[in-house]
């Protein structure tokens, strides 16, 4: 049995950011930061909430279910020489770039429609080479499944 759609579309989501400019490879499921100095600018994905239609709005796509799943999408960012409030926002362009190019992710019978959301307030802290900055970045993306089976 294949994985449950919101998994499949969290992974379309981790892969599209995969391989931006400025954090490469450095795309991770659910870890809350980077280990090693080495590891940033990075970027982390989470599962957020995962929204099903009200009871009754279903009527109008059954068998089929929309349900709008919420991503986190953690960005971080290192360094002293360096205005990290210029490299979230920099990370933040470009993961917007890479997922409005195909707002399906790859899965145009499964994704509806992909969105951001909010940015939360940077968190900075540290000092010198030490400095550390993540910030949040909501996505919302509209997929669809069956009723009977949230796999497919």
């Amino acid at each position: 049995m294949a994985d449950h759609r919101a998994e499949q579309v969290l992974a379309a989501f981790a892969s599209a950011v995969t391989g931006l400019t400025t954090t490469g490879a450095n795309v991770i499921r659910a870890r809350v930061y980077p280990e090693q100095e080495a590891d940033m600018p990075a970027l982390s994905v989470f599962m957020g909430a995962d929204v099903p239609p009200e009871p009754g709005d279903e009527r109008d796509t059954y068998p089929y279910l929309d349900c709008v799943l919420q991503i986190i999408v953690r960005l971080h960012a290192q360094g002293a020489s360096v205005v990290l409030d210029t490299t979230l926002n920099q990370i933040r362009k470009e993961v917007a770039v890479a997922i409005m190019a195909d707002t399906s992710l790859g899965l145009s019978n499964v994704v509806v429609d992909a969105w951001e959301g909010e940015a939360d307030q940077p968190d900075l802290s540290g000092e010198g080479k030490q400095r550390i900055a993540s910030q949040d970045v909501t996505w919302y993306v509209k997929y669809r499944r069956s009723y009977t089976d949230p796999s497919q």
